[in-house]
């Protein structure tokens, strides 16, 4: 029978004891709440490595040097829109490195192209959802990083030494009608761009001067002038430049991934930090080059690239740092990682991979992120530890059983929202005990389609995916 597409969400909130008021300056219990995470891949395979990705109202789009999706002519770039790919016109002749959206839902594509669909688009692009434009006559060369500050501007860096009529060597700002250069620019590639609030900008690369200033790799835009930050980094003698940043809380701490062997004159090769005054390690590092960094929400610092380990862990391609702490996500990928996107509840992992865990992936993967909350104040009490299994039956026609396990007895809701996020069944499940359990949903009166499940604490989510048939 014919299926249509809808969303369910189930939310499972995991109260680990009761709730106690209390008088002011009396100390409040403490939660602890942590679910297990694992890898997914529901999309058809990308017959080529994934370099960027961005979503958008619940469409994943993927740029990078494949030209078909799941057995489709897309070339270099696509959307997935939750049961297939679907190309974007005609595409790029050549392929995409980089991508943004804009929160009206303009998709900015960046790479190695001369065209877009039918339009002469110079290495930048922009699809609005139906067509291709192009942006000021676009760039001279390269473009390998596009990031969209809090004010919508579109920053582009590259190898490009002119953007639109404008002199800007290495990177340029986009208004939404001309390109305008950022001072004196770089004197060669810049790979990674972070907006990190206000006009303060940062930018890596293999550069060695930005704005007329020695600031090897690594360089902060105030507004006015380029700054270095400390004395830099320094690559090895075979090594690609620093290609990837990401920023903490209010913009600091920095961190720049690459495959430099230095950072502020001291060994910290491929991952290092920048506090405002001083260089540092990340915990014991990685052994191999970094091409991939996010900073989620939680505070967990996520790092892909060509490495094996990250501090002690055997983590191939993919790690995740947090509270002093390298660790794997189960055994990692099959090669290398070249981008890391969060989206609501999941990761979206990129690379040149035929495998995420123990899941087969065509070069892009979804990694369900694990919670873990405590509240700041007071011992923890107890900490219920939950592991979720697959939807059975999956396609579902009447009812469907989630599987899930507890290490500490707690009390399980599941809310269910279309696709809408509307709020279609609350169901309180009742008091659980530890160890394995199933939570069973109606779904007998939803429409046929893909649907997604979430697991939430308030805090953070946990989702996967199935299918109800009609």
């Amino acid at each position: 029978m014919a299926m249509k597409n809808a969303i369910l969400v189930l939310t499972v909130m995991l109260l680990t004891g009761p709730a106690y008021a209390s008088d002011e300056g009396a100390p409040f219990p403490s939660y602890g709440v942590m679910l297990d995470s694992h890898w997914s891949s529901p999309f058809p395979q990308l017959s080529g490595r994934v370099m960027a990705t961005a979503t958008h109202d619940g469409k994943l789009y993927v740029g990078g040097y494949f030209r078909t999706a799941g057995g489709t002519t897309v070339n270099h770039v696509a959307m997935w829109d939750g049961k297939q790919w679907r190309p974007l016109g005609t595409g790029t002749d050549q392929p995409v490195l980089a991508l943004a959206l804009d929160d009206e839902g303009n998709l900015y594509a960046g790479g190695v192209f001369s065209s877009a669909g039918d339009v002469q688009a110079a290495s930048v692009a922009r699809w609005d959802g139906s067509r291709w434009s192009d942006l000021g006559r676009g760039m001279n060369s390269t473009v390998y990083s596009l990031a969209l500050d809090e004010e919508g501007m579109l920053y582009a860096g590259g190898s490009f030494s002119r953007a639109g009529d404008a002199d800007a060597q290495r990177i340029a700002r986009w208004d939404g009608r001309r390109w305008d250069p950022m001072g004196a620019g770089m004197d060669h590639h810049v790979f990674a761009i972070a907006p990190a609030g206000g006009d303060t900008i940062y930018a890596a690369g293999g550069f060695m001067m930005a704005g007329g200033r020695s600031a090897d790799q690594v360089a902060m835009w105030d507004g006015d002038a380029w700054w270095p930050l400390g004395t830099g980094l320094k690559p090895a003698m075979d090594g690609y430049p620093a290609t990837s940043l990401a920023l903490g809380p209010g913009g600091k701490p920095v961190y720049v991934g690459g495959s430099f062997a230095t950072a502020g004159g001291r060994e910290i090769p491929y991952l290092a930090k920048w506090d405002g005054g001083r260089w540092s390690a990340v915990g014991g590092g990685v052994d191999g080059p970094v091409r991939a960094l996010l900073m989620d929400d939680d505070g967990t610092l996520y790092v892909g690239g060509y490495f094996t380990r990250a501090g002690n862990v055997d983590a191939p391609f993919i790690a995740g740092w947090n509270d002093g702490n390298w660790r794997p996500l189960e055994n990692g990928t099959s090669g290398p990682v070249f981008v890391i996107h969060r989206d609501e509840s999941m990761l979206h992992v990129g690379g040149d991979f035929r495998s995420a865990g123990p899941t087969s992936a065509g070069n892009l993967a979804c990694w369900q992120t694990s919670i873990s909350t405590s509240a700041e104040r007071g011992p923890v009490r107890q900490h219920a530890a939950m592991s979720s299994g697959p939807v059975f039956p999956n396609p579902v026609e009447s009812t469907a059983s989630i599987p899930f396990t507890l290490s500490a007895s707690a009390d399980v809701t599941l809310t269910v929202y279309d696709v809408m996020g509307r709020e279609r069944l609350f169901v309180v499940d009742g008091r659980r005990l530890a160890g394995p359990n199933v939570a069973t949903v109606d779904a007998s009166h939803l429409p046929g389609g893909l649907y997604l499940y979430e697991l939430n604490t308030g805090l953070r989510t946990y989702t996967g995916r199935f299918v109800v048939q009609r």
